[in-house]
């Protein structure tokens, strides 16, 4: 029985080649923006879902309207994670990003990196990014001797 319904329609797509390709390459169409805005979506949702309590991370954002346009930036202006955590009891701890550039020296050695972030300590526990615990004591130590050197230049 299936085999007759394949003959059948075989012999329609080859009586009736012009209709017949202009359905296929509809249907093909329908179905590749049919996959590609549900991977879009399934993207979208799934964004930053792999950290354990991703239910409890926000990231601030900011909407700006200049000259007659209207922005909507997640760079903020000085520094809110400490007003929120002061103003706000229900903000448990808070962590700046940013992206920076500059020359790494150690030793003799100089390098130039093309993208530098800069984050607070609390960043690797509000994250679950995988580290090694020494790796991440030495990160910690040298945070606080770059603070401690910067705090000295400022004198």
């Amino acid at each position: 029985m299936f085999k007759s319904y394949l003959r059948v329609a075989g012999r329609n797509l080859l009586k009736n080649k012009l209709y017949s390709g202009i359905n296929i390459f509809g249907l093909s169409i329908g179905l590749t923006c049919c996959l590609a805005i549900g991977l879009y979506i399934h993207d979208e949702f799934s964004y930053d879902r792999f950290h354990p309590r991703s239910a409890d991370i926000y990231r601030v954002g900011e909407h700006q309207k200049q000259m007659d346009k209207e922005y909507d930036l997640v760079v903020t202006p000085g520094q809110p994670g400490p007003s929120l955590k002061s103003d706000f009891s229900q903000v448990q701890q808070t962590c700046r990003l940013g992206k920076t550039s500059g020359f790494l020296h150690c030793g003799e050695a100089v390098a130039e990196p093309e993208d530098m972030y800069v984050v607070d300590p609390s960043f690797f526990t509000m994250f679950n990014f995988p580290l090694l615990m020494a790796l991440l004591s030495i990160i910690i130590s040298l945070l606080l001797l770059l603070l401690f050197l910067q705090v000295l230049n400022n004198k």
